[in-house]
């Protein structure tokens, strides 16, 4: 939307990603042929050891009515994995705040880094003791990101 509708879009929040997402070809198989257990192992990937077993326990639970259809997680991962930006980002000119989990290893936080040297009006927060589900293992830091970058009303 910044790049192809600016006018749209009047600031950025950008929460574990980055310009370009790489899926591994054994994820997309698996999200294919087996949507379950590649959820298990997203859960297994995305979230640090300390915070795995509560958080990931909820998100398995979320997780499980969009794989009722057929194909969606595999469909979600495909589309990831053929997302690139990286030309665009010098057309993005709007304030952004990229927020990403010190230990994500899906994305790793130097996505992060790239995002924050390639938009001119970025804002980088790395949030402690996260994985690439930082909203739901730090959805109070996450919050504090959002609320001291945001402008105040008034």
């Amino acid at each position: 939307m910044a790049v192809f509708f600016p006018s749209l879009v009047g600031s950025l929040a950008l929460i574990g990603t980055g310009a370009r997402l790489r899926v591994a070809p054994k994820l997309l198989e698996m999200a294919a042929g087996d949507p379950g257990k590649a959820t298990a192992l997203l859960a297994d990937m995305g979230f640090t050891s300390g915070e795995r077993s509560e958080a990931a326990e909820e998100y398995q639970r979320e997780e499980r009515a969009p794989l009722a259809a057929p194909g969606i997680l595999y469909r979600d991962l495909a589309a990831c994995d053929s997302f690139d930006m990286m030309a665009d980002l010098d057309r993005i000119h709007q304030p952004a705040i990229i927020i990403t989990g010190e230990q994500d290893r899906m994305t790793p936080p130097k996505y992060a880094l790239y995002l924050r040297d390639h938009l001119p009006n970025s804002t980088l927060a790395m949030i402690p003791n996260a994985g690439h589900f930082v909203p739901y293992e730090q959805p109070e830091a996450v919050a504090a990101a959002l609320a001291s970058w945001l402008p105040r009303p008034g």
